[in-house]
């Protein structure tokens, strides 16, 4: 079998530093890195806002505050073509994902109270409470809540290396 056609090709060694072997050993591993590129280390993205590790790291922790993300009921809502909407919802609140797989910008509703938390691309509405719909950048996902989660998370996600 290849490596092309193995799942190894995923199973790279973890980029902590820019170091030698990328921090990963001391000696090289048997595995090749998935990339030079020093942005991907883990000590670059510790720095960069934006980064993919802290966007992980803050939806991790939007479901520990969130009961409705934790525990919650889950439905799927209606949705447009390339995009998968659901709802999580608990006593203490709910929370909608909708999820943009598409190459084209879509439109979702928001509920009236409801705020956007997080979006992987950045802000994408104004938070007034006479919006009530969403539009969606191609390959984007925004988390919308009724309830409080905090002051808001827009966060943006650098959009290199295919991520997004």
């Amino acid at each position: 079998m290849s490596l092309e056609r193995d799942r190894l090709v995923a199973r790279t060694p973890m980029q902590w530093t820019t170091g030698r072997h990328a921090g990963f050993s001391e000696v090289e591993p048997w595995l090749p890195l998935a990339s030079d590129d020093p942005q991907l280390t883990v000590e670059r993205q510790m720095e960069a806002p934006g980064s993919m590790l802290n966007f992980v790291r803050t939806l991790i922790d939007l479901r520990r505050r969130s009961p409705a993300l934790s525990i919650g009921t889950y439905r799927s809502l209606p949705s447009p073509s390339d995009v998968f909407s659901f709802e999580r919802r608990h006593p203490d609140g709910a929370v909608q994902i909708h999820l943009n797989f598409g190459d084209l910008t879509r439109e979702v509703q928001k509920p009236k109270q409801g705020r956007v938390q997080l979006s992987t691309r950045g802000a994408t509405i104004p938070d007034a409470p006479e919006s009530y719909r969403i539009k969606l950048r191609a390959n984007e996902g925004v988390m919308v809540s009724e309830g409080e989660l905090g002051s808001g998370h827009l966060v943006e996600v650098a959009d290199q290396n295919g991520w997004l």
